[in-house]
């Protein structure tokens, strides 16, 4: 298979390949688009690698608190970053997680997100915080929200010649938790059987006034959902917690495969996201 490089030297030349040519594929860290050419599930024309285009990587605090931070940046830089430790300490421990080290070196934020790979780490948490991919393309501009970025499995809700320049993550009031869970099996590889994200937000009493969660890797694209049985609980009543978590995946529809079944991915998700609501318990998100 004969493949041809190009090295655009700005996002627009790379949105110019993009639209010439239909089967390049863009590469960010290349790790999910080295694994797909190897097991055959791609065969692009043409490899359009970003490394060369300024302006795509770190993070940068903006006035009102929020984190922007350029497609390009690293797992393993974002599990680092002081600026996203001081403001979203569990999305730190979440990118500290990501595969393995090796994985966390190479891969990138905005290629993780671009690729919708269903058992990706980073987009269960980044959904319910309220996360937004900043893209480019032929059209323009867009912002697009994590939460609906993913179409299904390996295919994001992009278009083909649209590029995601950054992701911003918006700042947190301090009546909101953060938690997140990941089950997997070591003996198979570093992916997730299952992994959940959730934001709690407590009401003036100290009750839950909400819960937003999403499941991913037992699914399909990760399942974004609300918990409204919750509202008016004491946060600390994990029997509740874990109740309610098993009784709001018990139709979830998981996929069967090589990490196991339908039912028992199922039986994991509400595992997953009962340890991610009790998490909530001891978020030490400090405002800033």
């Amino acid at each position: 298979m004969t493949v041809l490089l190009r090295e655009p030297e700005t996002l627009e030349e790379a949105v110019g390949i993009l639209t010439a040519d239909p089967g390049a594929r863009l590469v960010a860290g290349g790790v999910t688009v080295c694994l797909q050419i190897t097991h055959r599930r791609s065969d692009p024309s043409a490899l359009v690698l970003l490394r060369r285009v300024p302006g795509l990587s770190g993070v940068t605090v903006l006035g009102d608190g929020t984190l922007e931070i350029g497609a390009l940046t690293t797992h393993g830089e974002l599990a680092a970053d002081p600026e996203l430790s001081a403001r979203h300490p569990r999305l730190t421990e979440l990118f500290s997680d990501v595969g393995n080290v090796r994985v966390r070196a190479a891969g990138t934020i905005g290629g993780n997100l671009a690729n919708a790979d269903p058992a990706q780490d980073p987009a269960v948490l980044l959904a319910v915080i309220g996360a937004e991919a900043h893209t480019v393309s032929p059209r323009g501009e867009r912002t697009v929200p994590i939460a609906g970025l993913s179409a299904g499995a390996w295919r994001s809700t992009l278009a083909a010649d649209e590029v995601i320049r950054r992701v911003r993550v918006p700042r947190l009031p301090p009546t909101s938790r953060t938690g997140w869970s990941k089950i997997q099996s070591g003996s198979l590889d570093d992916y997730a059987t299952v992994n959940a994200g959730v934001r709690m937000d407590l009401g003036a009493d100290g009750t839950i006034a909400s819960v937003r969660a999403v499941v991913g890797a037992a699914v399909a694209s990760p399942r974004v959902f609300d918990i409204p049985a919750l509202a008016g609980s004491h946060p600390g009543d994990t029997l509740a917690l874990k109740a309610c978590a098993r009784e709001a995946t018990a139709d979830l529809e998981t996929v069967t495969d090589h990490r196991g079944s339908a039912d028992y991915r199922r039986h994991l998700a509400g595992v997953a996201l009962g340890r991610a609501l009790t998490r909530c318990l001891d978020d030490d998100r400090r405002p800033a």
